[in-house]
């Protein structure tokens, strides 16, 4: 204690070390160290350089719990090789560039060759020469920090190729845009220049977004996604600004204007830190598709130029082609694509794009990226029960005839291994071959957000919960302000019980805008509070005004209706914990009769079958109970389906524990208290130790000492991962 503390008095520079690791620890001695040289800066000369802090993820400086005086200087980040896909040359770079500042504000001293003076005055006894003090204290600064250098040198360029390392870094709580690679670019979206702004809005987001992805299809560029770019649209917002919150070191601009038989785009690309014009063009051509790939061609090929970026024969012939003949197929695809992009993925949402997409491979039968669209929609239309006849429904048939033409036409294109991997996902629900396009849809576009999101939900499925939160992580590099990726990272980080990364994530996602679905929100801070009741007051105060506080009022004054079927159950389980059976069946038996004739629609709908289970046994049908839970296991088992497959495993817990097999039901809980659940079919988004101390359905063992021994047990609280 005496040593750290006399170095801290006496060193020439202090590089405290910030981390998600330090941001997790309340407590330690490394705390101590930190006020000490917070307070020796007190006796110091305003603008000493003294502190020096370096950050090794992506943590941010704002949020960092440290001194205030280390926050009143700049920060350095040092991501390891690997790290967000940070490269060799750039961690050596920035390294190389850390080093430098150092060694200027040592006075100019070579680290290394000051390591070897001081080594050279020792005499046998291990004892240094006396040096002059001002001197003395720069080779010893400058000794110490060839050793930090070493050290830190070691973690930044090899972390990438130990798979230990890989195994125990933490994921990051608070995504931050890495050090701004050379070729990053953003492309704002394109102002619409046409006489008729409305009937043409489509088609100039079109334009943008065709541009965006051509320029995605170069792995050597950082291209971000059109989500985040979106929030610019006549902005007033500086372009050096623009480029910060974006971490990305150009910006192109543009507009579109479309005028009868005529097309006109520009572009100019901008070099956000010097407000420099390196390239600006502006393409007049007779509307026809031919004219407007090659303009969309041509601007990406020109712009990678521009940024020093070499194309590979493949990217070449990506950017090169001519996905239709038709204006008419090709104005049906961007008003599909419009929907989606307005609308989202939900079931009217992708009807009308089905319509759309139908109406242009009728027009165009050899518009690949359009039968590809198709695919994609009629595979999510399948996930979100919109069909009830099983994998034989006619519409599932036409994903599969949709995915076999785009197949045929564009077989080697991101776009076919995308909608391929969603159909084996959704439709086939084979993650493993599902897994394999998302990847080769990602080598071929590295900054094709979507794919990088479906290989995170790949990985959620087959259980590789770290390796989810790293990918989705990835995701929000490349598309910074689209909240669905926060609200992803809450919901794993909650299952794995990393509880502040996924309150961290949660109000990242209310700050981007996700504002909707209320009670999911709600339930991801659930485990967070330490209340015994919930919804409480303090919960209410701490979340934003706006259309989410008008949904909680929902929420607070007619539970059922704002929550469905969540809210009839927790109602019931309120009142069997009361005893009142009775009250309980009436309930119950209106809701248990639909779900009856639902399941005769849809019998491979293990959700359903899950939910009526437990309604069954809350009615005190036993063997009826026994029997839809483990058809629900049956149909989605925790072997094939580690997301979705233990959530059906709480409800089976459930059952025993209201029909009276407490054995059973502590069993399931014990093992349960050991992995990841997402939810069950009572709408939990978590089961862990929080949820099940205040929840009615778990009311039967609540004064089971096993029960409560299981509660209490830290270990299963901990983080799993």
């Amino acid at each position: 204690d005496a040593k750290i503390r006399g170095q801290i008095g006496a060193c020439a520079l202090f590089v405290p070390v910030v981390s998600a690791a330090t941001q997790s620890r309340r407590e330690g001695y490394f705390r101590l160290e930190w006020k000490l040289a917070d307070e020796r800066t007190h006796l110091m000369a305003e603008g000493t350089p003294f502190i020096l802090p370096v950050v090794i993820d992506d943590t941010k400086d704002r949020e960092a719990l440290v001194p205030k005086s280390f926050l009143a200087v700049q920060w350095t980040r040092l991501r390891p090789v690997g790290y967000g896909g940070q490269a060799r040359d750039e961690a050596e770079e920035a390294l190389g560039k850390f080093c430098a500042r150092v060694r200027k504000l040592l006075g100019g001293e070579d680290s290394v060759v000051g390591a070897r003076l001081v080594r050279a005055q020792e005499d046998g006894r291990g004892q240094a020469t006396p040096l002059p003090r001002k001197r003395s204290r720069l080779m010893l600064a400058a000794a110490g920090f060839a050793v930090l250098l070493a050290v830190v040198a070691g973690v930044l360029l090899t972390h990438k190729d130990d798979p230990a390392a890989r195994r125990s870094a933490p994921p990051t709580t608070e995504p931050v845009a890495p050090l701004i690679s050379a070729k990053s670019i953003a492309v704002l979206p394109f102002t619409n220049m046409s006489d008729d702004k409305d009937a043409n809005a489509f088609f100039a987001d079109g334009i943008h977004e065709d541009i965006l992805t051509n320029l995605a299809n170069i792995a050597e560029l950082k291209v971000i996604s059109r989500t985040s770019v979106m929030q610019y649209r006549d902005t007033k917002v500086p372009l050096r600004k623009i480029a910060q919150e974006l971490g990305v070191a150009y910006v192109l601009e543009g507009s579109v204007r479309r005028a009868g038989a005529q097309v006109r785009v520009t572009g100019q690309l901008i070099r956000a830190e010097t407000d420099e014009h390196v390239w600006a063009k502006n393409y007049d051509q007779e509307l026809t598709t031919k004219n407007l790939f090659a303009i969309q061609t041509a601007l990406a090929t020109e712009i990678a130029g521009a940024l020093r970026s070499v194309l590979s024969p493949q990217e070449k012939t990506l950017i090169a082609r001519v996905p239709t003949a038709s204006l008419d197929a090709y104005d049906l695809y961007l008003k599909a694509r419009e929907v989606r992009n307005r609308l989202g993925s939900t079931n009217a949402s992708l009807r009308e794009q089905e319509q759309l997409l139908g109406r242009a491979v009728a027009i165009d039968p050899q518009f690949g990226l359009a039968w590809a669209k198709l695919a994609w929609a009629r595979s999510f239309l399948f996930s979100g029960s919109a069909l009830t006849a099983g994998r034989d429904d006619p519409r599932t048939a036409g994903a599969r005839e949709a995915i076999e033409k785009a197949k045929a036409i564009i077989p080697d294109s991101p776009e076919f291994f995308l909608c391929r991997g969603w159909f084996l996902y959704f439709v086939e629900e084979d993650y493993g071959r599902a897994f394999v396009e998302f990847q080769k849809a990602t080598e071929l576009s590295p900054s094709f957000a979507a794919a990088r999101y479906a290989l995170a939900m790949v990985h959620r499925r087959q259980g590789h919960w770290r390796e989810t939160l790293q990918a989705l992580h990835e995701v929000e590099r490349i598309d910074p302000a689209d909240p669905e990726y926060a609200q992803e990272i809450a919901v794993t980080a909650l299952g794995g019980r990393r509880y502040a990364e996924a309150e961290v994530a949660w109000r990242r996602a209310m700050t981007l805008g996700r504002t909707g679905a209320a009670i999911t929100r709600l339930r991801l801070l659930l485990p967070l509070m330490s209340r015994d009741e919930w919804p409480s007051d303090e919960l209410w105060a701490e979340l934003p005004a706006g259309p989410l506080k008008r949904e909680i009022d929902l929420l607070r004054e007619k539970p059922a209706t704002a929550s469905g079927a969540d809210g009839f159950l927790t109602e019931a389980f309120k009142l069997a914990a009361k005893g009142e059976k009775d009250a309980v069946r009436a309930q119950l038996e209106q809701p248990a009769k639909i779900l009856r004739q639902r399941i005769q629609s849809e019998p491979t709908n293990a959700n359903l079958w899950s939910q009526l289970g437990v309604m069954e046994a809350l009615m005190g049908n036993r063997e009826e109970a026994l029997g839809c839970v483990g058809k629900a296991t049956a149909l989605n088992p925790d072997s094939k389906d580690a997301w979705l497959g233990q959530s059906y495993r709480v409800n089976v817990a459930h059952v025993y524990a209201w029909t009276g097999d407490t054995e059973g039901a502590l069993g399931e809980y014990e093992r349960l208290l050991q992995t990841m659940v997402k939810r069950d079919g009572l709408g939990f988004w978590v089961t862990n130790v929080h949820v099940m101390r205040r929840h009615p359905a778990f009311a039967p063992l609540r004064e089971d000492p096993r029960f409560k021994a299981l509660l209490d047990d830290p270990k299963n609280n901990a983080p799993l991962f």
